[in-house]
């Protein structure tokens, strides 16, 4: 498991779990602080495919789950509405941010130093993450 998350209302985690040497998916578990952990058949799965970048964020209050992914070929940030009872996915993801500049990416950014942080209280919806910038020159010299 990567990046476990614990829901607004702390009856829920959501995490990543390794389904490949490079690939992940995105799962939310029932969380027991008194008891066993969940099984795997309590296990819910948000992203069916194997394309999740090992991040994710409950909105404040707990109804979406954003998350960074590659199903679109780049590493860009998308969203999943929750069923408020159970917890299961809800509609299909969209995408929140596109990030497909070579220049400016969230692939830049390595999993340890990404987070997406969602500010409560905000009068318009609002969210901050670490994007990486990528510039380079070319020096061209006169030989004598």
């Amino acid at each position: 498991f990567y990046t476990p998350r614990l829901s607004p209302d702390n009856r829920w985690v959501a995490t990543c779990a390794r389904s490949g040497p490079v690939s992940w998916r995105l799962f939310i578990l029932p969380f027991r602080a008194d008891g066993p952990a969940p099984s795997e058949r309590d296990w819910i799965a948000i992203t069916s495919d194997n394309s999740v970048r090992m991040a994710c964020r409950w909105s404040p209050d707990g109804s979406v789950l954003y998350f960074t992914s590659e199903r679109d070929g780049s590493t860009c940030i998308w969203a999943h509405r929750l069923d408020p009872a159970s917890k299961r996915p809800a509609g299909d993801p969209w995408p929140v941010h596109h990030a497909h500049s070579v220049r400016l990416s969230l692939a830049g950014v390595g999993p340890i130093n990404f987070t997406i942080a969602l500010p409560r209280g905000a009068r318009s919806p609002r969210m901050v993450f670490p994007m990486a910038e990528t510039t380079g020159n070319i020096w061209m010299a006169e030989l004598r």
